[in-house]
């Protein structure tokens, strides 16, 4: 029995316009654990990179770019059992939803880590298991580009902070409403590392978690 939560339908509410073939798709999401089972299945890793802090020049993290099929990251991040659903649900519910996707897949990244043999596997390690790990969509034309139409998934309590006197918030929960169908890239983002030692740089985990439960992104 899945450890995962399923938001019920009046709490994740998807505008008309999405169509009812996807809404139907979107519902029929067995559970977070099956969902991140197709990406696995289905993911190639593309790219590990270091990234520098911007804060700390002696700081890198480790960034992972997936590449998997766009059916199976909209069930991931738009479904009623995805990844936003388990913040919504609750933030520690969000973080052990984000800690299980790095634990199923870090297997693959360290295979891949091998053969590109340009990273060291100490590096990818830490990073990978440092408290800021984090998954994300790649922010491409779906958000850049976003029109007013494009919100489409209206769950009641981030659609209440789009008019928030916090400009922040507003613009979070605007964002937090879209919902890309066509999006094929996701990405693993370690903690920052100095040598061998984790630091903490990056937003806290729990501003991140607060922020995915109250409006829907971070």
């Amino acid at each position: 029995m899945t450890k995962f939560a399923r938001v019920p339908d009046a709490d994740w509410v998807l505008a008309g316009n999405v169509g009812s073939a996807r809404i139907s798709r979107l519902r029929q999401a067995e559970n977070f654990d099956a969902v991140v089972s197709r990406i696995i299945r289905g993911a190639r890793v593309e790219r590990l990179r270091r990234e520098r802090s911007h804060e700390d020049h002696s700081a890198f993290r480790l960034i992972v770019d997936l590449r998997v099929k766009a059916q199976s990251l909209d069930q991931f991040f738009n479904s009623p059992v995805g990844y936003r659903a388990q913040y919504f649900a609750n933030c520690k519910l969000g973080e052990r939803a984000n800690r299980f996707v790095i634990n199923e897949l870090f297997s693959k990244v360290l295979v891949a880590g091998k053969r590109g043999r340009r990273l060291k596997e100490d590096f990818i390690r830490l990073s990978l298991k440092h408290s800021s790990f984090k998954v994300l969509l790649h922010q491409g034309q779906w958000l850049r580009h976003a029109k007013r139409e494009d919100r489409v998934l209206l769950v009641p309590r981030w659609q209440a902070e789009c008019v928030s006197g916090d400009k922040l918030r507003r613009k979070l929960a605007r964002w937090g409403s879209l919902a890309p169908a066509h999006e094929t890239r996701l990405l693993l983002k370690g903690g920052f590392v100095r040598a061998t030692s984790r630091v903490t740089i990056d937003k806290s985990p729990m501003t991140r978690s607060r922020e995915l439960h109250e409006l829907g992104f971070t």
